[in-house]
């Protein structure tokens, strides 16, 4: 029975086709949604919408009636936008207007309004409609409304907020404690929005009454003091611990002045900017929001000095339902140690998923000695920032009141953390957590500091236990180190930098063998690609790395490898969607005999594996070559102030790294070289032509790197590096120069360049010489006439060398014995586009590309078939619900067309049933290939978009089918 909802919402419901998702809840029937968390159907009770639409246990369209009155929107818009869920459709009489939920309009307190994104009329709804039901899980339509779902979110703005009045506490007025201060007046605020009774004067349970109350008391230093005293003595806990701050000189008039301007929102706290306090509903804010919180209290300089990066929530989320998630499905309690606890971001979610499994019916935990004892049987961390021990109290805090019902609090103290279960301290200072280590953990998880910390403990630690290092790198000697608080059961979960694993300096290769060695490695989840829509400030390459520590050998594991890829999805609903092509499952001894493996992992497959070890092999690497040729190499000058006389420099010309393109040296590009004193002189030997110039810097736009063959006489930066042979060596040097700018090598650097695609677009001149070489003198000519016409450039006159360049690809693909291989095509045409787009680009699969996707399994099926006087039957579908494409590949009896088209099967509800659509599209944020087999015919479900139906996909699909079949039998 559906209640509260009008017959025209539940019209818009049906025309946009949400009615017969298992997904789509009507509020009347919330407690039916058993994937919600306690905190989710508490905010969606306090929002009441007519329905919603649940995507991987979150809500994230509501549906509304119309409101006519405006102080009814305004309260309704607030409470959405503290919800921070994306799609809000309201019934608006004759139309349905859309908003972004995360994002308001924020002129003026009282007239907010969502950030509007269209309208449309009742009459023009369907499924084909922007935000029905299958379009809001098509990245196509997504991307053409990214724009409306780019504004600041509540998180953002709060963050402006609390970073302008931490910062002006701190540096103006020299407030030392200023973390703390603003912590216990979010506290404060975080009460009286959940209606509880403080039992302090003006402060009854009635959340405007009590809002007044604080503000009152905020620029009163004597009452405000009262009143912290007071919640000390009520409630306990570490937060109100005054000491003697009261009496601090720099708590003058003026500082409560501020707090007071800050708590209400009606003066500029600084030029243009307003504090939206009164906006902002804790009861309803997720309380994981505080690690975005984190980042500003901490402070730039501290952040830095700490190298320490926040973590976004739904990141954690995805680390604790992970690693947490399993075993609680078993256990109701767990302990869980977090040594570089920051925020306190993954304490609050395990401590959340820990309290979910232990509440009583009415998803509450009356009993305060048992509320208690969870965080203090289970939670402890440590982190070297006092202010980061305060945010992990308050965080830790708020999640038990959210746990309490707010009428029955009588009694309830909080316990005491510091010391006990948090403790500031430096994670290698044995003596200070010798507590800790007594204690048996199930889960260690945690976002340690990255980057180079040049003392202290760390250090002493790597030597004592000889643990390979380089540069100092502070994450390695983490992941050493919770060894110490683990055992064989004990699963670790830490977010590293991502070029731990890829870094090709032998102590960072002994670092991974060590751990490949002696620990069983769960999960990889490679993030590099998705790194700027994660650690947005930071830009950081990270990685999760999820093991178990072992006394054994390990070398035979299999472990699983994800490498996530820009998607809509992870942009508009921050879910971690993980395609088919994302997933890897590799035994560690691989990784460990063939270390480039770990790089080729990231954006490739078994099939590049195999195909980069035929050409480790088969074939010479180019340093071999150069070796054997008595060839010279190294990189230009630095010309910065320095010791070294330059004077036999002087007089030449220097050329800029422009000069130097794909297979296009300009000289013209340099200047007169006429500096006596410099800082690094380079091998004189190389400053003598012919030779091979190479840039550092590859093209971003297609990873090819760029280099020239030259016989003129010039001097150069480090920027450029050379390969010098001499003039009977000029065929051999034009070979090398067409390998360099080759789609081949264009290709190996993707899959095995340490820094392509996963930091700086970079090439170090010692990988690059690892690469394969052939000779062949057809490639010289090619090369030198390819230069020749380049040449014409510096006369202004143009020559398309498109064709040249794509006949000097096949060649040199040829000569390796791969001229057609669908992977390196993939790499080059998919792959590295989609990477180095700005935006998120979106190409439909077209029917004639379907039908080359289908010409492996012709080939193979046919062939198969025949010998069993069968036929086979292909059905392809370009185009369902505008989002899928489907394969069909059916065994019949009777010879019918080998492949036909079906251009639309929407209208066919029978048929949308036996492709099992609905299921598929609500599963979407899970973006693996669907297999389906009936009786006498398989299918093959995904996305529509190219890179999906690419030739490459056609054998790994084949190989996923073949793999199924195998399967099914040996089970049978």
């Amino acid at each position: 029975m559906v209640e509260r909802i009008s017959n025209t919402t539940q019209m818009i419901i049906k025309k946009l086709g949400y009615h017969n998702s298992k997904n789509l809840y009507y509020f009347a029937n919330i407690n039916m949604c058993k994937d919600l968390s306690f905190h989710d159907k508490k905010v969606l009770n306090e929002i009441k919408p007519c329905a919603f639409f649940v995507v991987d246990g979150k809500p994230k369209v509501l549906f509304f009636d119309y409101i006519s009155e405006n102080d009814s929107k305004q309260k309704l818009y607030k409470k959405i936008w503290n919800a921070q869920i994306p799609i809000i459709i309201f019934n608006d009489y004759d139309s349905i207007k859309v908003f972004n939920g995360n994002s308001m309009e924020l002129s003026e307190l009282d007239n907010i309004r969502l950030q509007f994104v269209l309208e449309e009329e009742h009459k023009k709804c369907s499924e084909a409609s922007p935000f029905s039901y299958w379009n809001i899980t098509n990245e196509q339509f997504l991307r053409e409304y990214q724009m409306a779902f780019s504004k600041d979110t509540l998180n953002q703005v709060m963050i402006k907020n609390i970073k302008c009045i931490t910062e002006k506490l701190k540096k103006q007025y020299k407030v030392k404690f200023a973390t703390k201060l603003i912590l216990r007046l979010i506290f404060i605020r975080f009460l009286i929005d959940r209606g509880i009774d403080i039992g302090y004067e003006g402060f009854n349970g009635d959340i405007k009454e009590s809002q007044e109350a604080l503000l009152k008391l905020a620029n009163n230093k004597k009452g405000l003091y009262s009143f912290f005293s007071y919640l000390k003595n009520k409630f306990n806990g570490n937060l109100f611990e005054l000491g003697n701050e009261v009496y601090d000189e720099a708590l003058n008039d003026e500082v409560f002045e501020l707090l007071k301007c800050f708590l209400s929102g009606k003066q500029e706290m600084e030029s243009g900017q307003l504090s939206f306090l009164p906006l902002y509903d804790f009861n309803i804010i997720p309380i994981e929001l505080i690690s975005n919180i984190y980042e500003v209290l901490l402070g730039e300089k501290a952040q830095d000095d700490d190298k320490a990066f926040y973590t976004p929530e739904y990141l954690a989320d995805y680390i604790v339902k992970e690693s947490l998630g399993t075993f609680l499905t078993k256990d109701s309690q767990c302990k869980v140690l977090d040594p570089s606890c920051g925020s306190g971001i993954f304490l609050v979610e395990s401590l959340q998923l820990i309290i979910s499994k232990n509440v009583d019916d009415n998803g509450y935990i009356k009993d305060n000695d048992k509320l208690c004892q969870l965080i203090e049987s289970n939670i402890y961390g440590v982190d070297s920032n006092p202010e980061a021990i305060d945010v992990t109290i308050f965080s830790l805090y708020l999640t038990l009141f959210d746990y309490k019902d707010p009428k029955s609090l009588d009694d309830f103290r909080l316990p005491n953390l510091k010391n006990k279960n948090l403790w500031v301290s430096d994670f290698f200072d044995d003596e200070k957590l010798i507590a800790l280590k007594k204690i048996k953990f199930q889960f260690i998880l945690g976002n340690p500091p990255w980057g180079s910390i040049k003392e202290g403990l760390h250090l002493q630690y790597c030597d004592k236990n000889k643990i390979p290092q380089y540069r100092q790198e502070i994450s390695r000697s983490f992941i050493a180190k919770v060894k110490e608080y683990s055992n064989e059961d004990t699963i670790c979960c830490l977010i590293v930098p991502s070029k731990l694993f890829y870094n090709q300096k032998k102590p960072a290769i002994e670092f991974r063998k060590l751990l490949l060695l002696k620990c069983e490695i769960l999960q990889i989840v490679e993030l590099s690609s998705v790194r700027s829509l994660i650690f947005k400030k930071a830009d950081a390459p990270a990685a999760i790395l999820m093991f178990k520590n072992s006394t054994e050998n390990c070398l035979s594991h299999k472990m699983l490898h994800l490498s996530l890829k820009p998607n809509m999805f992870f942009k508009i609903y921050h879910v971690i969607a993980i395609e088919k092509t994302d997933i890897k499952n590799i035994q560690q001894d691989i990784l460990y005999r063939y270390d480039w493996v770990w790089k080729t992992c990231v954006y490739g497959n078994s099939w590049d594996i195999d195909v980069i070890t035929m050409l480790k092999r088969k074939f010479p690497k180019i340093e071999d070559v150069i070796n054997k040729n008595k060839l010279k190499t190294g990189a230009g000058i630095t010309d910065t102030n320095g010791k070294y006389d330059a004077k036999d420099y002087i007089g030449k010309n220097m050329i800029e790294s422009t000069a130097i393109d794909t297979l296009y040296f300009n000289s013209s590009n340099s200047s007169i070289f006429n500096k006596r004193k410099i800082y690094r002189l380079g091998k004189k030997e190389i400053f003598s032509p012919p030779y091979c110039l190479l840039r550092k810097g590859p093209n971003c736009k297609n990873y090819r790197l760029r280099a020239a063959y030259t016989e003129e006489d010039v001097i150069f930066k480090e920027a450029i590096s050379a390969i010098k042979g001499d003039k009977s060596q000029k065929d051999l040097l034009l070979n090398i120069t067409g390998m360099f700018n080759s789609s081949l090598y264009a290709y190996l650097n993707l899959m095995l360049g340490s820094s392509m695609g996963i930091e700086r677009e970079q090439v170090f001149m010692k990988e690059v010489y690892e690469y394969p070489f052939a000779y062949d003198e057809g490639i010289s000519s090619k090369v030198e006439a390819i230069q020749k016409k380049n040449s014409n450039l510096k006369n202004g006159f143009y020559q398309d060398i498109s064709q040249d360049i794509s006949q000097l690809d096949q060649m040199i693909l040829d000569k390796f014995g791969l001229k057609e291989d669908p992977f390196i095509d993939y790499a080059i045409n998919v792959q590295i586009p989609l990477l180095n787009s700005k935006k998120m680009t979106f190409r439909e699969v077209t029917a004639e590309e379907l039908k080359d996707y289908s010409k492996v399994f012709v080939d193979y099926w046919k062939k198969l078939m025949a010998e069993q006087n069968k036929f086979i039957k292909i059905s392809l579908y370009p185009k369902v619900v505008g989002k899928f494409a489907i394969f069909e590949l059916e065994i019949c009896d009777q010879e019918e067309k080998e492949i036909t088209i079906i251009d639309t099967i929407d209208s066919n509800k029978e048929i949308l049933s036996r492709f099992l659509i609905n299921k598929i599209n609500e599963q979407f944020y899970k973006l693996k290939d669907v297999l389906y087999f009936k009786n006498n015919s398989f299918f093959i479900i995904k996305s529509n978009e190219y890179k999906n139906w690419h030739p490459a996909m056609s054998h790994i699909d084949q190989s996923m089918v073949l793999e199924t079949i195998i399967s099914d039998d040996s089970e049978e």
